[in-house]
């Protein structure tokens, strides 16, 4: 009992999980279905991992889960709709960052990133007065980077504004830069603004490595997802000015660590891809 507590919490690794990883992994990557032994251990993964829906038609699963992910991804999108209405009605820009970047599976927040401070206090004071916004309690990095957590009502999900991305206020990208670049796409059948496929990129590396200190089977999965469509000589360029040369090579090697992984990595000033055999 003690060792599988462990396990649980990360405290430690076991043979056991690591190989329900990959099984995990392996299945995801060559879209194939793959035997599951224990059916609530699997559960588990797929959620922590932020790929229930995904691996839904892959590997053994209960089917109350995969409608309830199904019905909270629903509610997340309309949750988004409600909230981008309510900001251009008010005329403050804003951008969807990570939220949809793991379709169709989706977190339990929606974030938005606004253009500073000033126009993030301006739609908080709108969102407590008019929308009756329950705000969330903040850790210390949160308040010195000025974000505001909420839920609003009969929603589940809560709803996060940046006004920066960042651990602890340090400006790694300009938010007015990454709204200029934003753009409108359709995703699941909804219209959605989304970052530059390169601003995707630095976010989920900048959030992985200095807010979560962890990667999630999705962080990896999207991660592989972005870098075909992203500009690469774009995304370099913005690692040396957003100066997390060092943090982004973790993030590759992190990936590099598996072998069933066909991970980029920087060489010779070009991100190149390396084709791995799966095992």
């Amino acid at each position: 009992m003690k060792l599988n507590f462990l396990e649980e919490i990360g405290g430690v690794k076991t043979a056991r999980r690591e190989a329900e990883s990959l099984l995990l992994a392996r299945a995801l990557l060559r879209n194939n279905k793959a035997s599951v032994k224990d059916e609530a251990r699997m559960l588990k993964l797929v959620k922590k991992n932020k790929v229930l829906l995904r691996a839904a038609d892959l590997v053994l699963l209960p089917q109350e889960a995969v409608d309830e992910a199904r019905k909270d991804a629903a509610e997340a999108f309309d949750l988004y709709d409600q909230m981008s209405a309510v900001f251009t009605k008010h005329g403050v820009d804003f951008v969807a960052i990570k939220s949809f970047d793991s379709l169709p599976d989706i977190g339990h927040d929606i974030d938005l990133l606004v253009p500073s401070a000033t126009q993030l206090t301006q739609i908080e004071k709108i969102l407590l007065s008019e929308y009756k916004a329950s705000p969330q309690g903040l850790t210390h990095c949160d308040r010195l980077l000025g974000k505001f957590s909420c839920f609003l009502p009969e929603y589940k999900h809560d709803f996060e504004l940046y006004p920066t991305i960042s651990q602890l206020g340090e400006v790694h990208l300009d938010p007015v830069e990454v709204l200029h670049y934003r753009r409108k796409v359709i995703l699941e059948g909804r219209e959605v603004w989304m970052t530059s496929d390169s601003d995707r990129v630095l976010i989920r590396v900048i959030h992985a490595m200095f807010r979560h200190n962890f990667l999630k089977l999705s962080d990896i999965l999207d991660f592989l997802k972005l870098i075909e469509t992203a500009d690469r000589e774009e995304v370099l360029q913005k690692i040396d000015n957003a100066r997390i040369g060092d943090a982004f090579v973790f993030y590759l090697a992190s990936i590099n660590r598996f072998p069933l992984f066909g991970s980029p990595e920087i060489g010779g000033g070009k991100i190149r891809e390396r084709s791995t055999v799966l095992p």
